[in-house]
């Protein structure tokens, strides 16, 4: 899925301690071009498989049509930050 196996997503790099309230973790550029490349047939296949991710089951989205926006989003912001040559960064409530 995404032009790549899994396994060869690096694990993100937390910025922050991991005693603060909110962990910030910068993504690989592996994940943010995987992210960016991702066509409209994989983002298709893949909404199914996020939409039930058991840590989203706290939010509404359980449909892969309620889940499709959010994965847009994202993709358009990996797109972006690619072209500028910019990271992507992830706030985590601990």
């Amino acid at each position: 899925m995404f032009g790549i196996p899994t396994d060869h997503v690096p694990s993100p790099e937390p910025l922050t301690s991991e005693e603060d309230e909110r962990l910030l973790v910068e993504l690989s550029a592996v994940a943010r071009d995987t992210l960016a490349a991702a066509t409209e047939a994989e983002l298709t296949q893949a909404a199914p498989l996020w939409a039930g991710i058991e840590e989203f089951h706290h939010v509404a989205w359980f449909e892969p049509d309620e889940m499709r926006p959010v994965m847009d989003d994202l993709v358009g912001l990996a797109r972006r930050a690619r072209d500028a040559g910019q990271m992507m960064y992830c706030a985590v409530c601990v």
